[in-house]
């Protein structure tokens, strides 16, 4: 009988010792670190083309493509493209009448006043924006100009000042090859605004008033 109560005593111990060394197997030791995870490295941006910089005169320049994609990104329902210069005396006519564009029409119409003066005019030109209270962001062209005007208009030969109506798709709607008279533009913009067909070109070579189309 003592026997039977020493071998079962030993069976006990024993079944004892293996749980225990189970246990041991199967729980992992508190004192080992779980692995780390690698952080996932996030999707790298795709490279933004520098379409633009500032000048130190307070410009913005830009080629045709940088041009172009500020039409595409507009909230205007239309965009005025004038191109002008500091030396360009019938410029300085036109500035006043293009200046007042935002005071009549707006956020319809966004106006884009861009130079096409060197480097050594563009203090100059900055001096005679402020001087028409033109608001920024104002422009100058920094670009070879027969590449700059074959893209805003193969149809431009180059004169100045040279007006465009772009719609904000960056299709061009109008142009005005020379001044702009007040008494033409606004109500061509105000037509265009009401959805008429106005597509065509003023031409300063013909005769006041008349249009090609």
């Amino acid at each position: 009988m003592a026997s039977r109560k020493i071998t079962y005593l030993r069976i006990v111990i024993a079944a004892g010792i293996g749980a225990v060394a189970i246990a041991a197997f199967v729980q992992p030791s508190r004192s080992r670190p779980s692995p780390a995870r690698l952080p996932v490295p996030a999707p790298s941006a795709p490279p933004v083309r520098n379409l633009e910089h500032p000048t130190t005169q307070g410009l913005i320049a830009l080629g045709s493509e940088g041009l172009l994609e500020r039409v595409k990104h507009t909230h205007a329902k239309g965009v005025v493209i004038s191109m002008w210069a500091s030396w360009c005396d019938s410029c300085k006519g036109d500035l006043p009448i293009l200046v007042a564009l935002p005071k009549t029409f707006g956020s319809d119409i966004e106006l884009m006043l861009v130079s096409v003066d060197e480097e050594s005019g563009l203090t100059k030109a900055a001096e005679m924006l402020r001087g028409f209270g033109a608001t920024p962001p104002t422009f100058v062209v920094d670009q070879p100009l027969a590449a700059f005007k074959a893209a805003i208009n193969p149809r431009w030969p180059g004169m100045l000042p040279a007006t465009f109506l772009f719609d904000p798709t960056g299709k061009l709607r109008y142009y005005w090859g020379g001044p702009v008279h007040e008494d033409e533009l606004t109500p061509l913009l105000r037509r265009y605004l009401a959805g008429e067909h106005i597509d065509g070109e003023a031409d300063f070579t013909l005769s006041a008033g008349s249009e090609t189309h």
